[in-house]
């Protein structure tokens, strides 16, 4: 199915504003500045990107910036490594998950927020609060566990997360493009 402009613009209009480029410096600034004049070369482009369930080596490229986590960081583990990608790429991952979001608040656990539409990761503060309020006043006892599932993604299964997007019932080209 060839992409649309009603699934392009709202994919460059959801990003956020000063969000740093990828490697070929061009910002979502540009893309929303030049939507009237290049729209038509913009859905060329995408339908391209798009279509092909293949992106160049280029459009995949990424840099990895460090950013100290303190003040004198002396480990690498004092630094976050944020990964920048190209703005194309971040567009067309939007495109491709557009189908995606509606369905995350059925298919994700109630208790998680994040990427969830109506959802922020404010309201799990507010139920942690909430909770630590509830076992004071209670006087009842509470534990809170963070955990933090390191590289989460890279560890899961791919087999699995294909398996479970076609139990959902999500088209094969869909997961491919996935």
């Amino acid at each position: 199915m060839p992409l649309r402009l009603e699934e392009l613009k709202p994919a460059v209009n959801r990003g956020g504003r000063n969000k740093a480029p990828g490697r070929d410096g061009i910002g979502l600034e540009f893309f929303k500045a030049t939507w009237g004049v290049l729209k038509g070369d913009m859905l060329e482009l995408f339908t391209q990107m798009f279509e092909g369930n293949e992106l160049s080596g280029q459009q995949k490229r990424r840099v990895i910036v460090c950013i100290p986590k303190m003040a004198k960081p002396t480990h690498p583990t004092h630094f976050r490594p944020i990964m920048l990608k190209n703005t194309g790429y971040k567009i067309v991952a939007r495109i491709v998950a557009g189908p995606l979001r509606p369905a995350l608040g059925e298919i994700l656990h109630h208790n998680k927020y994040r990427g969830v539409p109506g959802k922020t990761i404010f309201d799990s503060v507010a139920i942690l609060r909430d909770a630590i309020a509830y076992a004071e006043v209670a006087h009842t006892p509470l534990c809170v566990l963070s955990l933090d599932f390191k590289e989460a993604f890279d560890r899961i299964s791919h087999t699995y997360l294909v398996t479970v997007l076609q139990r959902y019932g999500f088209s094969e080209v869909f997961i491919e493009r996935i």
